[in-house]
This record gives C-alpha cells, structure tokens and sequence, in this order.
C-alpha cells in the first residue's frame, strides 16, 4: 500500500554522544565522540534502509555536534542537510515549534521526508506537543530517533509515533 501523501514522514533525531567539554570551552563547539560517531551511523542505515530511493532533507542546528550528525547520518542518505537556526540550544520551544511546522509544510509540499536534527529538552518537547503528550512525557537521549507520521497541516497533537530508534547497547 503506498504512503498517504496527506502524513509527512517526520523524524526527530538528537545529536549524537558528544565530548563534555570543547577545546574552545564553548557549548557550542562541543563534538562528537567516538559513540557519536557510531550512534549517527546507526541512524543514517536505519534512515537508507526506509527510504533507499525517496527524497527528503535534513535540518540540523548549527552546534558543532548537531552538524557533526547531521553530516554522518548524510553519508548514507546523501540528503540535503540545511541549517536551522531555531533549532540551536539557545532557541525556545515556541520558535523550534514555528521552525518544525515550516519545515514540515515544505516536506510536505514536495513529498519528502524531513529528519530534525538538534538538542534537548527542546527537542523532546517538540515530540511531544507533536504526538499530543504532555511536554515531559518523552526524554530523547544521545542518538535518539523517533518516527512520525505527521498530517502535512496541522500536525500539532495529531501527529503518530510509530517507531523509536537507538543503538543496540547504547546505554549511556
């Protein structure tokens, strides 16, 4: 059966495990460890295995370890990555929330599929406001993925988590 064009494939990836502390001491500047590195494959085979042949992008926050998985996860879908701003840590729920339904809305208008790239608690609360739950009812951890499906307007409280993504073994 094909996918209803009306349901946007939507997936909310945080970064992967990324160094406590950058050379520069800024947060921002924070890279991906060795784990990091193995999360974000991880996700981008899962991500080809879905979708070998359809189109799709991916936004990512413009912090070093977001971009850094970003970047891994394009190795294996050779997608667009763009930067979004409004997925950075500085950023509120409100604007990442503004950010996703843009995104989503384009995603939808050109039959692709959409993979967030970016940082918690945002990115959690993002979840959940999209699938309808409580802001705490979903924790995101270091090369996490989670799959909507979400409805190409109005996707806020309506959209389906079908899937959940993560390393085998990856407890930290």
């Amino acid at each position: 059966m094909p996918p209803d064009p009306a349901l946007v494939p939507v997936h909310i990836l945080r970064h992967g495990k990324a160094e406590r502390q950058s050379a520069t001491g800024r947060d921002e500047d924070r890279l991906l460890t060795h784990r990091g590195v193995l999360q974000a494959a991880h996700v981008g085979r899962v991500l080809a295995g879905e979708y070998p042949e359809s189109p799709g992008v991916i936004a990512s926050s413009p912090l070093a370890r977001a971009l850094a998985t970003a970047a891994v996860v394009r190795l294996e879908l050779r997608w667009p990555i763009t930067v979004e701003e409004s997925l950075a840590t500085d950023r509120s729920l409100h604007e990442m929330t503004e950010a996703a339904l843009r995104l989503i809305a384009r995603a939808a208008d050109s039959r692709a599929a959409l993979v967030l790239v970016g940082h918690n608690p945002q990115l959690s609360a993002l979840l959940a406001r999209l699938c309808g739950g409580d802001e705490h009812a979903f924790t995101l951890r270091t090369g996490h993925l989670a799959a909507l499906r979400a409805p190409a307007r109005s996707p806020l409280g309506r959209s389906e988590l079908f899937a959940s993504h993560r390393l085998e073994g990856d407890d930290e």
